[in-house]
């Protein structure tokens, strides 16, 4: 197996420039990627407490009364059943 020093040593002189800001790439790639996973799971986090607020929101709610609204004469399923009495 062969040493990294001697790899690098066989590199073209063209291409050893490349190598010097590699550590420092790839420490900021390994950065970037890090806050990718720290936002993941603060947006999974949020997303956990919407729905766990949501779902308590929703059991505490006052039930919905059964008495017909005075604007439910213009709701779509009113004016449906208008059209049908004036057509036959």
């Amino acid at each position: 197996m062969m040493d990294l020093d001697s790899l690098i040593s066989r590199t073209p002189a063209a291409a050893r420039p490349a190598f010097d800001a590699l550590e420092q790439r790839v420490w900021r790639e390994v950065e970037a990627r890090d806050a990718r996973v720290r936002s993941a799971r603060v947006r999974m986090a949020a997303l956990a407490v919407a729905a766990l607020v949501g779902g308590l929101g929703g059991l505490a709610a006052p039930e919905r009364s059964s008495m017909r609204s005075e604007l439910a004469v213009f709701s779509p399923s009113a004016s449906a059943l208008f059209v049908g009495a004036t057509l036959g």
